[in-house]
């Protein structure tokens, strides 16, 4: 051992020797199985054509191995690839790829997420590769989705058995800057949208998309306030008709929809979400944006505690009065009243809450099912964004 060698550098050594070892371990099952497989093929069906040579990244680095290819029907075949499902993309293993997935969402930028892989395994992506990477399995994604939107319409998507009483919906938008190609593409249309409209294009126009956030629960453990049961996860940049046609499509696989009593729905008010929901949803605003939609509109304290208490009392037929007085309490101010205006239109609908609107309806809150640990088509996020349970008052 060297002189003055810290315990970091011996972890780092270590931990490449290591790997390097899983890789030469993993090189030899490869080509030995691949011979078995040789031995024990259909010799008409399988015509050897020789050894061909290929290179897989993995999370312990690059395993280089030969492998048989053979001749079937006139196409190619790997028999070793096709009994393994070894998975790849861009030479890529799939365990591979969802570290690296994992660390690019969880990092600012394609170069802090080379880094980061760098430091945690043994093996090397550019920030080129782990773009590239990701536009590939996100076309994927697509193209999966895609799918199940057709057998949907085709209505060959096979139906859900599952049996519940009450599902529960929540959406929200995140809006970003464009940027590279998408951005160019945004602006030429913005610059056409102009001309079009015989407008001036703005210099500083802001060129943004948004993100829309979908997630889906069966309801919440009440040992656990902040434990949804169930939840399923929809997002991407995507028109409200997609996000509606895929939610739609997923709901249809899983639950046997005419066992569903109760569907409410949580959001800011945006009209797209709406327009996603099915006809028979109770939608409702959550507390949350209508809190901060009074703060935006009414600056003095004492009014805005004043109109938040007489929802939290669930006064909701006072609120249009009382905002209409405020124009005169305050002075009438154009400014102030165009505010206020637009808090009576946010505040005319989506303030009752579904509980409520039950037992006007003489209906009972229906119980949340046992939890399942195992979620319906993995999580494509990690944070609950409203959260129904929590915005009953």
């Amino acid at each position: 051992m060297k002189e003055n060698v810290s315990f970091y550098e011996l972890e780092k050594e270590v931990y490449r020797l290591v790997c390097q070892l899983g890789c030469s371990i993993l090189k030899l099952i490869l080509e030995n199985y691949d011979k078995q497989l040789m031995n024990n093929r259909d010799t008409k069906e399988y015509r050897h054509k020789g050894l061909r040579g290929t290179t897989i990244k993995t999370v312990m680095g690059e395993v280089e191995y030969d492998r048989v290819m053979y001749l079937k029907d006139k196409k190619t075949v790997y028999l070793l690839d096709d009994i393994l499902k070894i998975a790849t993309c861009k030479r890529v293993s799939a365990n591979f790829v969802e570290t690296a997935l994992k660390t690019v969402v969880n990092t600012t930028s394609y170069r802090k997420a080379e880094k980061a892989l760098q430091d945690t395994t043994n093996a090397r992506l550019s920030h080129q590769e782990l773009n590239q990477l990701v536009w590939l399995v996100g076309a994927k994604i697509e193209s999966k989705e895609n799918e199940e939107i057709k057998l949907h319409r085709e209505e060959k998507l096979a139906k859900g058995t599952k049996q519940i009483k009450a599902l529960f919906e929540e959406a929200d938008g995140l809006w970003f800057n464009l940027q590279g190609e998408d951005r160019k593409i945004a602006k030429e249309k913005y610059i056409k949208e102009c001309e079009k409209q015989n407008k001036e294009c703005k210099e500083n126009h802001k060129l943004k998309t948004e993100l829309k956030l979908h997630i889906m629960y069966e309801g919440w453990s009440t040992n656990n306030r902040h434990s949804l049961i169930n939840k399923a996860y929809i997002s991407g940049v995507m028109t409200p008709e997609r996000l509606r046609k895929l939610k739609s499509a997923r709901i249809h696989q899983k639950y046997d929809t005419q066992k569903i009593e109760l569907r409410a729905s949580n959001g800011d008010g945006a009209k797209w979400i709406n327009k996603i929901m099915s006809k028979d949803t109770i939608t409702q605003k959550d507390l949350f944006h209508i809190e901060q939609e009074i703060v935006r509109s009414i600056k003095i304290k004492k009014y805005r505690d004043e109109l938040m208490q007489i929802i939290a009392d669930k006064r909701y037929n006072e609120v249009q009065n009382y905002i209409e007085n405020l124009k005169y309490e305050l002075g009438g101010e154009e400014k102030v009243v165009n505010q206020l205006k637009t808090l009576q239109s946010y505040l005319s609908e989506g303030l009752p809450r579904y509980q409520d609107i039950l037992k006007e309806q003489g209906k009972e809150l229906p119980k949340a099912p046992e939890r399942n640990r195992i979620s319906y088509n993995g999580n494509y996020g990690k944070s609950d964004f409203h959260s129904l349970r929590g915005a009953t008052m």
